[in-house]
C-alpha cells in the first residue's frame, strides 16, 4: 500500500453535474435547496426544471396543498 493515494472518496457529497441529472432523473415537482451555501445556483443548473424554492430565514415555506 505505501503513500499511494487512496483510490476511495467518502466525503458524502456529490457533484454538481452528478447532482441535477439525479434531480432529473428523480423529477420532483420542485427543489428547495437547504444544504448548500449556494442555493440560488440550483435555479441557474435546473433551467427552471424542475422549479426551484428558494428558503429564506424566517419566512415560512408552506409544503404540499
Amino acid at each position: 500500500m505505501g503513500d499511494a493515494p487512496s483510490p476511495y472518496h467518502s466525503s458524502g457529497h456529490i457533484c454538481g453535474p452528478e447532482l441535477v441529472g439525479l434531480i432529473r432523473e428523480i423529477a420532483p415537482a420542485q427543489v428547495i435547496p437547504v444544504h448548500t451555501t449556494e442555493p440560488e445556483r440550483f435555479a441557474e443548473m435546473l433551467q427552471g426544471a424542475p422549479p426551484v424554492r428558494l428558503p429564506e430565514v424566517g419566512v415560512p415555506l408552506p409544503l404540499g396543498g
